[in-house]
């Protein structure tokens, strides 16, 4: 396995500099790695901030965050094949098991 291809994009929101990272695999699997702008895709599906005093906690500007989250639920409806990966999402990870298990 190797891999084809990286792309770093800004997303705004949870902390200044906060970054996506775009992974394509030899496969053509496409992975969207989104940090911390959402918690679970269940969560980007349906477009919901983080519950408010999380998100007061954890996001340095709620209103880019929720701009970043509503970029990504775009880009998943445009795109169903891509596998988005929030940080903290158990069921995805469990899904793809544990580097570098989950790229092969």
């Amino acid at each position: 396995m190797r891999l084809n291809f990286l792309s770093v994009v800004p997303m705004p929101g949870h902390t200044p500099g906060s970054l996506g990272l775009f992974v394509t695999v030899d496969s053509g699997r496409q992975y969207f790695f989104i940090g911390d702008v959402a918690w679970t895709v269940a969560a980007l599906r349906l477009g919901a901030p983080k519950f408010w005093v999380a998100g007061k906690l954890v996001d340095g500007d709620a209103q880019q965050t929720q701009a970043s989250l509503d970029k990504v639920r775009v880009l998943m409806q445009v795109e169903p094949d891509l596998v988005v990966i929030p940080a903290h999402d158990s069921a995805v990870q469990d899904g793809l098991g544990y580097f570098p298990a989950w790229v092969r």
